[in-house]
């Protein structure tokens, strides 16, 4: 079956409907060195801005994705609220949704989509073509990918019931995604405000040169309104934390045995589930922003599976 993406972004979708058995035949991305990395890997992109684009001009596919853009809906940005740009790129699904009218339709966000005008938009275009649907906050982690990142996903089916998602994995820590990259990732070492706020098990453990655990500095080393700084801290055997398009303006770290080793773009890559072929731009920002923000290609493949 033929499928296509709408806001492709890196790929992470169509990686995974390709390895489900589809022909992904194109996809329309905004961002020209996105859309570069994405062809890059083997995707059918065109660079467009979505709101440019004539759904007339694209082939008929039996699945259809669209990720829209989630700034103004994420929590990490305290305050935000749904643009009018927001609901026209909304609007455009819609018209590619009514021009297209596939098999199969998918949608993924963030949480807080859910409750937005644009995503009501959406919800009622398929009601009124017919489409029979429903939408449920997924973890990623569920599905084998070794990171624990809650989404919205929408599936909805032409002509059909909606399928029910396979049965959770069991999670997958981050230590084991990775093990084979720890030897050769860069020296690093916590800060002092880090060491202190360490429980003195994960201390100890840096002396002994036992377990393995990973940190986030979620907020940036800034002190938050109750005195303290942010941490976030992860056993080897866990699921690392949800990896964020702004990854290179935060400090994460791994104890590993023996060393303390700095996270990079190849490792978020993988904690993404991408594959290692996945060719990463030599640009850490520009990789960061494309994993941070890509859809788990295996999340992507375990749907697509069903919906076949």
């Amino acid at each position: 079956m033929k499928a296509a993406t709408l806001f492709t972004g890196g790929g992470g979708v169509d990686i995974g409907m390709r390895a489900a058995g589809y022909d992904v035949v194109w996809g329309i991305e905004n961002d020209a060195e996105i859309a570069d990395v994405a062809r890059a890997n083997g995707c059918k992109v065109t660079t467009a801005d979505i709101l440019d684009a004539n759904p007339v001009d694209f082939a008929q596919v039996d699945y259809l994705h669209a990720s829209p853009p989630c700034t103004n809906f994420s929590v990490a940005k305290q305050g935000a609220r749904e643009w009018g740009h927001d609901i026209a790129l909304a609007e455009q699904v819609s018209l590619f949704i009514t021009a297209i009218q596939p098999r199969f339709f998918t949608l993924e966000n963030v949480s807080a989509y859910q409750y937005s005008e644009s995503f009501a938009g959406i919800v009622a275009t398929l009601a009124r073509l017919g489409y029979m649907f429903r939408w449920k906050i997924l973890n990623a982690a569920d599905f084998g990918v070794p990171q624990t990142r809650r989404r919205l996903w929408l599936i909805a089916v032409r002509d059909g019931f909606v399928p029910y998602l396979p049965q959770p994995v069991p999670w997958v820590g981050w230590y084991e995604a990775i093990a084979d990259l720890v030897p050769s990732l860069p020296d690093s070492e916590f800060a002092p405000w880090q060491l202190e706020r360490l429980p003195a098990m994960w201390r100890s453990s840096l002396l002994d040169s036992g377990g393995a655990f990973i940190v986030d500095d979620q907020n940036n080393g800034k002190v938050r309104e109750n005195g303290k700084r942010g941490l976030t801290i992860r056993r080897a055997n866990k699921p690392v934390f949800t990896i964020s398009a702004t990854q290179t303006k935060r400090s994460i770290r791994a104890a590993v045995p023996g060393r303390v080793v700095a996270i990079t773009a190849e490792c978020m890559a993988w904690f993404q589930s991408f594959p290692r072929r996945y060719v990463l731009p030599e640009d850490n920002e520009l990789s960061c922003t494309i994993i941070g923000n890509a859809v788990p290609p295996l999340v992507a493949q375990r749907i697509a599976e069903v919906l076949q």
